[in-house]
């Protein structure tokens, strides 16, 4: 993962003003950057427990996009 990227993309989310600009870049964010990890880390701690693992995914990511809306404020 590029960290350079992620914190371009960062800061053009918490500055960009056009709205699909922001879904763009959040939609990028979240499955270039984000998922690859979360979804890693979900898979070693729940042991690959499929139900278990899409239940934890679906918070983590709602939780991430709020932050995310919160840190544009």
């Amino acid at each position: 993962m590029d960290v350079g990227q992620t914190d371009s993309l960062l800061h053009l989310f918490a500055q960009t003003s056009d709205v699909g600009e922001q879904d763009r870049v959040l939609s990028a964010l979240l499955t270039e950057h984000a998922e690859p990890i979360i979804s890693k880390i979900i898979r070693y701690k729940t042991r690959g427990a499929q139900d278990d693992g899409e239940e934890i995914y679906g918070e983590v990511m709602l939780q991430l996009v709020g932050r995310l809306q919160r840190l544009r404020t």
